[in-house]
C-alpha cells in the first residue's frame, strides 16, 4: 500500500464542507471523506507547524519529542518517525514542504530520500523574506516525482501552506467570489491542489492501492476569543482540525467518527494499515477500528503552547480535553462542558470547581507519564530569523530559557490578547507609512497595557523612525522592565544610545544582550561595531569573528571585522578575510579599498591597481581617487597624486581632508622642483 500524506497548514475543521461549512468550496476534500472515514473531532498537539508536525510523524507529544515552537529546536530523539519506519521497510520516501517553518535543519527531514524545501518562489512578491511557496508550486514538485519514480510503494508527504496569514482572495481561481473571504478562498485553492494530486493517483492506476491521509496541523484564531491568527491559546479554533483517512478495502466509506482523536494517534495508524511495527514508547494510539466503522473507547487529548512565555513573559498553556470537557491550564483556569458549549464561551472554572480540580490531576498524571526529551539546538542567521518574523513566529528571548512551572505568578493571555492585536495593528500602521497614526495608537494602547512588552517596543520603533530618540529609548527602557530579555529591545536600545554618542553606555546594552544569548548575531555585530568606534580593537575583532562564525552571509561584517584587525595590528589576518570577501563578491569596492590600506606599505603597486580596480568598478565615488592619491604620494609621485586629489575635490568639495592633501602633494612637487633647479645650478 502507498501512502500519501496531505498536512494543511493553518487550516480549521470547521472550514471545511465536510465539516458542515455551507460556504466552503472543497470538493476534491469532501469527495475523500464520502469515501473514506472523517473523525468530527481531531485535535491539534499544539498551535504551531513545525510541534504539531513533529507530534504527527512521532506519536509523540510535545514535552515527549522536545519540539515546543517554531525555529527554536531540531527534531533529534531517538524516537522513529514515520518516515523512518517506511524507510526500513524499502518505500522510496519523498516530503515537499511549503514553508522555511518545516526546512530540513529542523529535523523532519530524517528518513526521506528526497526532502524538497527549497523555496525558489514566493505567494507574496512585496514581501521576498516571507518564505513559503503556494500549493501549485509545491504539488507540481510532487507530481514530477511521483511520475518519475521506481516501482516500489511510496510514501509521499506533501505540505500546503496558502491558508497561513496574509490570505490572498485568489480572483485568478475565483473571480470575486472570495474577495471578503480570503481565508475561504485559500482552502479553496488548496483544494484545486488536493484535487491535482488525487487526478494523478487516479489516472496512473494507483487509487486502488494507495492510502490517502488528509490532516490539519492546527486551526485559525479569525478573531474568536480574539486571537486573530494561531500559536497564543488553546481554543478550538486553532486546536481542532480536520482529519480524513481513505484506505482501499479497508475503511468505511462515509463513516463519522466523533470521540476526540489527537494527531499523535495518526502514526500508528498508518503503521497498523501497512502491517508496520508501531513504535515504542509513544502517546499515539491506532484508530483502526474506527476506520472498520466501529465503536472505540474515548481517549483524553494533550494540547500545548509556550508562545506567550516565550514571546512576552506570559503563562504559557496547557489543555486537556475529554470526550465532554476541556480544562486550560494558565494563570486564570478555564473549564468548558463541550458537550453544552462546543464554542468555549462559558467558562464554568469557578461555578464547577470539582470538575476543575479532577481535570488538573488528569492532567497532571498525564504528565508524569511522559517521558521529556529536548531538542538540539538550530542556529539560525540573522536573515533566516527575519525570515520566521516575516511569518509570524520567533519570540527573540533566551533559547535555553526554562518554561516556569504553574505555580509561577504570571499575566494570563486572556488579559493582554487584546492589547497585543491592538499593538500589532498599529505596528502594520508603521509599515504602510501611517506614523503618526500609529504613534497615537502606540501611545493610548501603552497607557492601558501594563505589562505589555511589545507596545513598548513597537513605540520605540515609530518613535525613532520619528527622529525622536530621547523617546524612543524611554520606550525600549519601559518594554525591558517588563521583560529583561527583551533582545530586540536591547540591541535597539543599544543603538539609539550609540547614534546619540553614548558609547559606553550602547556597548554595556549590547554586552547585556550577548550574556542573555551569546549566540545573537545582531547582539554580537552590534557590540563588535561599538567597540571599534570605542577604539577598542582586539574585543571588537572577537565579536565580529564570533558572528561570522554563526553567520557567514552576515552583510558587512567582514568589512568591519578587518577594519578592527587591521587597527589592531593584526593586518595578515585582515587580508585573509579581505580576499574571503572578494572570493563571495568579486565586484566588492570595500574590500578592494581596505585591502590596498593594508597593503600599501610594502606592496604599493598592488595597492594601486586594487584602487584603479575599484575606481573602474564605481567611478562616483569620490573617496577611491583620494585613497589612490594617498598611495601616490606615499611613492614620490606628487603629480599623479595632485591629479586624484583635484578629482575628489570636484566631485566632492566639502571632503575635510582633500585640501591639506592637495597642499601637502603641492608642496612636495614645489619642493622637487626646487630640487632640480638646484641641481641645473
Amino acid at each position: 500500500m502507498n501512502v500519501l500524506l496531505i498536512t494543511l497548514d493553518t487550516t480549521r475543521a470547521d472550514r471545511l464542507g465536510c465539516y458542515g461549512y455551507k460556504e466552503a468550496m472543497t470538493p476534491a476534500l469532501d469527495s475523500i471523506a464520502q469515501d473514506g472515514v472523517l473523525f468530527e473531532r481531531a485535535y491539534a498537539t499544539a498551535p504551531l507547524t513545525l510541534p504539531s508536525h513533529a507530534s504527527l510523524f512521532t506519536g509523540l507529544y510535545n514535552p515527549e519529542h522536545g519540539i515546543t515552537t517554531n525555529g527554536r529546536g531540531k527534531y533529534s530523539a531517538p524516537n522513529l518517525m514515520l518516515s523512518d519506519v517506511l524507510a526500513g521497510a524499502k518505500y522510496q520516501t519523498a516530503a515537499f514542504v511549503a514553508s522555511f517553518v518545516l526546512d530540513a535543519r529542523f529535523g523532519l527531514n530524517r528518513g526521506f530520500q528526497v526532502y524538497d524545501d527549497q523555496i525558489r518562489d514566493t505567494s507574496h512578491k512585496d514581501d521576498v523574506l516571507h518564505r513559503e511557496r503556494n500549493g501549485a508550486s509545491v504539488v507540481d514538485s510532487a507530481l514530477r516525482w511521483l511520475k518519475t519514480r521506481q516501482a516500489s510503494p511510496f510514501y509521499c508527504w506533501v505540505h500546503l501552506y496558502d491558508p497561513h496569514f496574509p490570505y490572498q482572495s485568489h480572483p485568478a481561481e475565483f473571480g470575486e467570489q472570495f474577495r471578503d473571504r480570503p481565508y475561504d478562498a485559500e482552502i479553496a485553492y488548496v483544494d484545486l491542489q488536493v484535487a491535482r494530486l488525487l487526478s494523478q493517483l487516479k489516472e496512473s492506476g494507483l487509487e486502488s492501492n494507495t492510502l490517502v491521509v488528509i490532516v490539519g496541523d492546527h486551526g485559525e484564531g479569525l478573531g474568536d476569543h480574539v486571537e486573530e491568527n494561531h500559536g497564543y491559546t488553546l481554543y478550538n479554533a486553532t486546536q481542532h482540525v480536520p482529519l480524513i483517512i481513505k484506505c482501499p478495502g479497508v475503511t468505511v466509506a462515509g463513516y463519522r467518527h466523533q470521540l476526540p482523536v489527537s494527531l499523535v494517534d495518526v502514526l500508528p495508524t498508518i503503521c497498523d494499515l501497512l502491517g508496520q511495527p508501531v513504535p515504542e514508547k509513544i502517546s499515539g494510539r491506532s484508530l483502526i477500528d474506527a476506520l472498520h466503522g466501529t465503536s472505540m473507547e474515548a481517549i483524553d487529548c494533550y494540547s500545548a503552547t509556550d508562545d506567550p512565555f516565550l514571546h512576552e513573559g506570559w503563562s504559557p498553556l496547557r489543555s486537556f480535553t475529554t470526550e465532554r470537557w476541556k480544562y486550560i491550564r494558565t494563570t486564570r483556569p478555564e473549564l468548558f462542558d463541550l458537550r453544552n458549549d462546543p464554542q468555549e464561551m462559558h467558562n464554568l472554572a469557578e461555578s464547577n470547581v470539582q470538575q476543575l480540580k479532577a481535570m488538573e490531576l488528569s492532567l497532571s498524571q498525564m504528565e508524569q507519564r511522559m517521558v521529556a526529551q529536548a531538542s538540539s539546538n538550530v542556529q539560525l542567521s540573522e536573515r533566516e530569523l527575519r525570515i520566521l518574523q516575516s511569518l509570524g513566529y520567533v519570540g527573540q528571548s533566551d533559547p535555553d530559557q526554562p518554561v516556569p512551572t504553574s505555580d509561577t505568578p504570571l499575566l494570563d493571555i486572556k488579559d493582554m490578547l487584546q492589547y497585543d492585536v491592538d499593538a500589532r495593528d498599529a505596528f502594520n500602521l508603521m509599515q504602510t507609512g501611517q506614523l503618526d497614526k500609529a504613534i497615537t495608537s502606540l501611545q493610548e494602547i501603552v497607557s492601558r497595557s501594563p505589562g505589555h512588552a511589545a507596545s513598548r517596543y513597537f513605540l520605540g520603533q515609530a518613535l525613532e523612525m520619528k527622529g525622536d530618540l530621547p523617546g524612543a529609548i524611554i520606550s525600549y527602557e519601559q518594554a525591558l522592565r517588563i521583560k529583561p530579555d527583551h533582545m530586540d529591545a536591547l540591541v535597539r536600545l543599544g543603538a539609539a544610545h550609540g547614534t546619540s554618542g553614548r558609547l559606553l553606555q550602547a556597548i554595556g546594552y549590547f554586552e547585556q544582550a550577548v550574556k542573555i544569548n551569546p549566540e545573537s548575531v545582531s547582539a554580537r555585530l552590534s557590540l563588535g561595531r561599538a567597540l571599534l568606534y570605542e577604539g577598542q580593537f582586539h574585543k571588537a575583532a572577537e565579536n565580529l569573528e564570533f558572528a561570522l562564525e554563526l553567520d557567514p552571509e552576515l552583510p558587512g561584517a567582514r568589512l568591519m571585522l578587518c577594519e578592527a584587525l587591521r587597527k589592531a595590528g593584526r593586518g595578515e589576518e585582515a587580508i585573509l578575510h579581505l580576499n574571503e570577501e572578494l572570493r563571495r563578491d568579486p565586484r566588492s569596492v570595500p574590500a578592494r579599498m581596505n585591502l590596498a590600506v593594508i597593503v600599501a606599505i610594502d606592496q604599493p603597486q598592488q595597492a594601486v591597481q586594487l584602487l584603479m580596480e575599484a575606481q573602474r568598478l564605481n567611478p562616483g565615488n569620490p573617496h577611491i581617487p583620494f585613497q589612490l592619491g594617498e598611495v601616490l604620494l606615499s611613492q614620490n609621485q606628487p603629480a599623479e597624486a595632485i591629479a586624484c586629489f583635484e578629482q575628489t575635490q570636484r566631485m566632492m568639495p566639502n571632503h575635510p581632508d582633500v585640501a591639506a592633501a592637495l597642499k601637502r602633494a603641492q608642496d612636495m612637487l614645489q619642493g622637487e622642483a626646487a630640487k632640480g633647479s638646484g641641481r641645473n645650478l
